[in-house]
């Protein structure tokens, strides 16, 4: 393929990938409103699990301080180049994970208001939580003795996130089952939730085979 043929197809694939960035943007962005509405609505969080939030508020805030880092730290952006890892991150994900980060705490709030007796933090969630915190300063001290790179840090609060992507809704599976009943809990949450998570796995993988570089989506730096 001629060069000038290449380079249209690229700059074609990019405004596909801008397009697929921005949508999930949204459908991830609007996904948080139903459940505070309802909430607001009802004046009631019961039917919600406590567990649920407080995953949600730490795996949005790793996933903030990892997009801000690779979108605004120089540090972090001179280590990619130094380390042939890509850095895929974009403005979209950025205003998204800190919107995310912020609606979020704002739904975990509700509870302080609107929170049944019966409603609180359980064991299995309290040791989960603090496991990566208590690794997040492990990690920081490592960097400040010059054992790890700040972009490792990072990378270790995006495997959080992931991790937490995965065990999030099992909790409020679990209070659905018990309580025989979804009341209380919006699905249009889980729907948009899913749309935007399968946009934004899209555009990580178009972004990283139209650039060849596979690092980026991997982590394993060449």
């Amino acid at each position: 393929m001629a060069p000038a043929i290449r380079e249209t197809s690229s700059v074609g694939w990019n405004v596909v990938s801008n397009i697929i960035g921005w949508t999930y943007f949204l459908s991830w962005s609007v996904s948080f409103y139903p459940q505070a509405i309802l909430n607001w609505q009802r004046k009631s969080v019961q039917g919600l699990s406590i567990d649920f939030l407080y995953y949600n508020v730490l795996g949005f805030l790793c996933y903030s301080i990892f997009n801000v880092a690779f979108f605004f730290s120089e540090t972090i952006q001179e280590q990619c180049k130094n380390h042939s890892s890509g850095n895929l991150v974009r403005a979209n994900d950025v205003m998204f994970a800190v919107h995310a980060f912020l609606i979020s705490s704002f739904t975990l709030g509700q509870t302080f208001i609107y929170k049944a007796k019966a409603q609180k933090l359980s064991t299995t969630a309290t040791v989960l939580i603090s496991i990566p915190i208590v690794g997040a300063g492990i990690g920081l001290l490592a960097v400040e003795f010059n054992g790890i790179l700040w972009i490792d840090l990072m990378y270790y609060l995006s495997y959080v996130k992931l991790a937490i992507s995965f065990i999030k809704y099992l909790p409020q599976v679990w209070l659905n089952y018990k309580r025989k009943s979804t009341v209380g809990w919006s699905i249009y949450n889980i729907l948009l939730d899913f749309a935007g998570g399968a946009l934004s796995i899209g555009q990580l993988l178009l972004d990283a085979s139209i650039s060849g570089d596979w690092s980026g989506v991997s982590g394993v730096r060449k």
